[in-house]
């Protein structure tokens, strides 16, 4: 799950208890994180916001076994998202 706070935390979804903690970008500069974190082809995608104070948002990507940063994308114009059939 991740916190108004840019956090990315992975819980035992057993006990419910905190596996790990992982800081995402820093809340005092404006970032936050507001959607549920996605698993893509063994990555987790999170979304980082904050347009509305004055930073850039940006897209993280993060192994999703040991939650290592492996990439991060700042654009300017909108991510085009693409759909397959289903």
């Amino acid at each position: 799950m991740t916190t108004l706070d840019a956090k990315l935390v992975a819980l035992n979804a057993k006990t419910g208890a905190v596996v790990w903690r992982k800081q995402l970008a820093d809340p005092l500069k404006g970032y936050s994180v507001t959607a549920a974190p996605t698993a893509v082809d063994g990555k987790i995608l999170i979304g980082l916001a904050g347009a509305e104070y004055g930073v850039r948002g940006a897209l993280k990507a993060l192994m999703r076994r040991v939650a290592l940063k492996s990439g991060r994308s700042t654009r300017r114009r909108p991510i085009r998202l693409v759909c397959g059939d289903t």
